[in-house]
């Protein structure tokens, strides 16, 4: 599997809660590790938003049943998101090109 390989944790507020306040990107994945979704910003504030389905993309998330992410800090957090979904197939991010 391409992506993230990093901690792999519930998805609950719990742990939300405690990831990173810094910026860098995240996956949210299905429990066979199917991922979802990639994305990237300030960690912990994304991840909220999603729990609380504030995004366009949330309908996607959530129809496929997201039980995991993971996530990792890092100072250029766009230019890795795209990185990671040029060789990374997700359910739920639209593709350019």
């Amino acid at each position: 599997m391409a992506g993230l390989t990093g901690d792999r944790y519930d998805l609950t507020a719990d742990n939300v809660a405690g990831s990173p306040e810094g910026k860098g990107v995240y996956q949210i994945e299905r429990s066979d590790g199917t991922v979802i979704y990639i994305g990237q910003g300030f960690i912990r504030q994304r991840l909220l938003s999603h729990l609380r389905r504030e995004n366009p993309t949330d309908l996607c998330v959530f129809g496929n049943r997201p039980t995991h992410y993971r996530r990792e800090t890092c100072a250029d957090a766009e230019a890795r998101e795209k990185r990671l979904l040029v060789v990374t197939p997700t359910l739920c991010n639209q593709r350019s090109g």
